[in-house]
């Protein structure tokens, strides 16, 4: 999806490569930046889904560790939600890069 809800034509991921410049301002690297937040918020909700499914279809199934997996996926999706609602707000790497920090630290529950 586009961070404004239309689906993305972007062709591989990006979402690896979601390092905010240290500057803002309204130039080319802002799409870029959309671009990215978008791959990596769209990959991240695939991502819960998927995990959803194969944890369902493991021998974990049922069991604290799967709910933990779970809270943790949904806990970075979550994270994930919040990076590009406050890059749609914003267009600003500085103001956005909370976010950022707070996304990749979900995971481990931080």
């Amino acid at each position: 999806m586009d961070v404004d809800g239309r689906r993305a034509s972007a062709s591989g991921g990006s979402c690896g490569a979601a390092r905010l410049p240290a500057t803002g301002g309204r130039d080319g690297r802002n799409g870029n930046i959309s671009r990215v937040v978008a791959d990596c918020e769209q990959r991240t909700n695939q991502f819960r889904v998927s995990l959803r499914a194969a944890l369902d279809r493991s021998a974990l199934n049922g069991s604290r560790r799967e709910d933990q997996l779970n809270v943790d996926a949904e806990r970075l999706e979550r994270a994930m939600n919040r990076v590009r609602e406050a890059w749609n707000r914003e267009q600003d790497p500085p103001k956005t890069r909370h976010f950022v920090d707070e996304a990749i630290a979900a995971p481990a529950g931080h």
